[in-house]
């Protein structure tokens, strides 16, 4: 994937994040937040259309302040993202966004390899 097109989503996407509207508030908000200070990988599961995104959306506007590293998956200018591109992510986030242990990736499953990179981050 392009490296320069990446940065203009990851750009795009930042913006819209602390723009967007929060929806209303999920119950499980207040137990969340003994899951924030914890090192490892948190993941957020459910079915389909079940409010995932918003919550983790009020997660990051609840327990987080800039910079925190925010990426959605689901976009179809990504068709050609693979498993190499997400060191450009990365290098891109830290460039953009100066150095965060904080990342929230929504829809990652779209991405190839996205465990392999998870894991490496871990």
């Amino acid at each position: 994937m392009d490296k320069r097109v990446l940065k203009e989503l990851m750009q795009e996407q930042y913006s819209l994040l602390w723009e967007r509207e929060q929806g209303v508030e999920r119950e499980c908000l207040s137990d969340i937040s003994k899951f924030i200070k914890m090192p490892h990988i948190v993941v957020i599961s459910g079915l389909r259309r079940c409010g995932k995104s918003t919550l983790l959306l009020q997660i990051i506007h609840s327990f987080y302040r800039e910079p925190v590293y925010y990426f959605n998956f689901e976009d179809e200018r990504l068709t050609d993202f693979t498993a190499d591109d997400f060191n450009n992510l990365f290098e891109l986030n830290i460039e953009l966004y100066g150095k965060s242990k904080v990342f929230f990736f929504d829809e990652i499953q779209k991405a190839e390899q996205w465990e392999t990179f998870i894991r490496r981050l871990y």
